[in-house]
This record gives C-alpha cells, sequence and structure tokens, in this order.
C-alpha cells in the first residue's frame, strides 16, 4: 500500500520490494526528482484520490519489505433452499403431482468475486437464484393403457456486482474519476481496475472489472408424453420429448477501464515506481471494452421413442 507520505508526493523513505531505496524520475526533465519528493503542483488529482482511496499499511517491517498490509476478512455465504411437492388423486383413473424448488445463493466476500480485488474495502456479490418446478399427470385409459405427461421448466440467474448496503466502488461514492476511453463508469459506475505491480512493487493492491457488470440467465424448459400398451406378450411404449434452452450472457470484457501503473523501462514517461506514476498521472497502459456485450443462445430439440418388449411365458 501506498504510504501517508507517498501519498503527498514524498518518495524519500520509499523502497522496492528487496528492500532497496527507489529513485523517482522526473518525466520531463529525465533527471531524478531532488530529494525524491514530487511537486506538489505536479500531482494529479484524481489518481492521488485513487491513492487515498487504498487503506494505508498496517504491517510495515524491514524483515518484510514485499509487503506492508495485512487483512484477513471473513466471506459470507448463506444457502437457501425451499421444496414443495402436492400429489392429488382425482378418481382411479388421474393422478396429478406438482412440485416446486425455490434456491437461493447469496455469497458476500470483501476480496471480491473470481480475484476482483486483493483489498478488503467493500463487499462484492455473487447471487444465484434459481427455480425448477414439475407438474405431471397420469391417466389410466383402460387396464391395459397409460399415459403420462409431464412438463418441466428450471431458471438459475447469475450477478456480480457491489452488496447493497456495505459501501460500493462506484466513481460517486469514491471520487475517483479517472479518464476512460468509452462513456464513462456506464453502466455500473465503477471505477477503473488498477494496479502498480511493475518490477518495484510485490503484491501490488489491485481491482479489476473484468465481467461487471455480470448476469448470466439459462431458462430450460422439457416436456414428456409417454404411453404405454399391453398388448398379448407386448408392451408397448411411445414417447415424445421435447427440450428449449435459453441463455442469456455478457462477453466479460473490461466495460469499466483498467489502468496499470507499474513501472516499465520502456515507457518514455515511467517514473521508476508504480505509486510515484499513480501520483503523477502516467500509466503504462490502460484497456477497456466499447460497449457491453450480450450473447445469446437457444437451443431447441425434439425426440420420439418407440419401443416394445415380449413377455416370455415357460410352461410344462
Amino acid at each position: 500500500m501506498p504510504t501517508a507520505a507517498e501519498r503527498t508526493g514524498d518518495f524519500s523513505q520509499s523502497i522496492d520490494q528487496n528492500g532497496n531505496p527507489v529513485v523517482i524520475n522526473d518525466p520531463a526533465a529525465g533527471l531524478p526528482f531532488p530529494g525524491n519528493q514530487i511537486p506538489a503542483g505536479r500531482l494529479y488529482g484524481p489518481t492521488i484520490k485513487l491513492l487515498d482511496f487504498l487503506p494505508l499499511p498496517n504491517a510495515t517491517n524491514s524483515s518484510h519489505p514485499n509487503y506492508n498490509y495485512i487483512s484477513q476478512v471473513s466471506t459470507q455465504h448463506p444457502r437457501r433452499e425451499d421444496n414443495l411437492r402436492v400429489d392429488y388423486n382425482m378418481n382411479a383413473k388421474w393422478h396429478f403431482y406438482g412440485s416446486l424448488l425455490k434456491a437461493t445463493d447469496n455469497e458476500a466476500t470483501p476480496y471480491g468475486i473470481w480475484g476482483t480485488a486483493n483489498i478488503p474495502l467493500y463487499e462484492l456479490q455473487y447471487s444465484i437464484p434459481g427455480y425448477h418446478y414439475v407438474l405431471n399427470a397420469t391417466t389410466v385409459i383402460s387396464p391395459t393403457a397409460v399415459n403420462e405427461v409431464t412438463y418441466v421448466q428450471g431458471h438459475d440467474a447469475q450477478y456480480n456486482g457491489t452488496r447493497p448496503g456495505s459501501g460500493d466502488w462506484s466513481a460517486k461514492s469514491t471520487g475517483v474519476t479517472l479518464n476512460t476511453l468509452y462513456p464513462a463508469y456506464q453502466p455500473t459506475d465503477l471505477i477503473p481496475g488498477f494496479t502498480f505491480g511493475g518490477t518495484k512493487i510485490g503484491n501490488s493492491a489491485s481491482f479489476s472489472t473484468s465481467g461487471f457488470p455480470f448476469y448470466n440467465a439459462n431458462t430450460n424448459i422439457e416436456v414428456f408424453d409417454n404411453f404405454s400398451k399391453t398388448l398379448h406378450s407386448h408392451f408397448l411404449k411411445f414417447g415424445v420429448y421435447f427440450d428449449h434452452n435459453w441463455k442469456v450472457q455478457p462477453s466479460g470484457a473490461t466495460y469499466d477501464g483498467s489502468y496499470d501503473y507499474g513501472d516499465k523501462p520502456s515507457n518514455p514517461l515511467d517514473s521508476g515506481f508504480g505509486f510515484s506514476n499513480a501520483a503523477l498521472g502516467v500509466f503504462n497502459s490502460f484497456q477497456q471494452a466499447a460497449l457491453l456485450a450480450k450473447v445469446e443462445q437457444l437451443h431447441a430439440a425434439e425426440h420420439t421413442t418407440v419401443a416394445d418388449m415380449v413377455s416370455a411365458h415357460e410352461t410344462r
């Protein structure tokens, strides 16, 4: 994490991940800043806001110069399933049943989803609600003929984003308003992702918006109709099956943008240290998807089956 001094442009006590003093170069002059201190007039306000957004170091020790911050925060992951089934025998020939399953799965983690963040600032949420129900009707047409119809529908969705009520990573609430290539912070208002690693900072604080917002919906419908008939020594069975599946999912690109402030010698504006690059508004790379792309998939299938089983009887 950047120290309190580094957030003001003072890098006179800064060291790299090996414990060696760093030299902060002035990109404009091509020479080190006097005393490793960046003048206040050269600091870039939006990225200073970003540095101030990060937690202060809480584990500074010369025995481990490759990190100065530790955290251990629990993840909450409540899950619930509710099941209901109803059977109804209308008469000797008709039987009905229906079942319903409703599921909720809400994971809230301060470190984000799929490695989104390595700093516990605000909780990010990963939710998977869903349902599944079955409707069935069986009729005895005659002592030798039975027909059964079944309708099945299932749906699940996945969503990740900031957990309501926990604060957020939005530009509005954090004050971090970095420039982006495309309309800023749409549609989530999340700040761009960031990292400061490079060659000098180990275990850099990082945040990624890749895949945000993520919404995946999957609906599946199945219909079965099975007719069974006993004819002398033959047991005949005819069946029809229909399946319809619809799915929508975003492409998983970096919609809100991502900055890499890490030092890189090939960058002509590099100041030699990730946090000083950020303080100056210098970055190594930036990427952002132009728009939110959703992929929709539709699948439908029909199957017909016919079977005949012969009963053999042995007499003496």
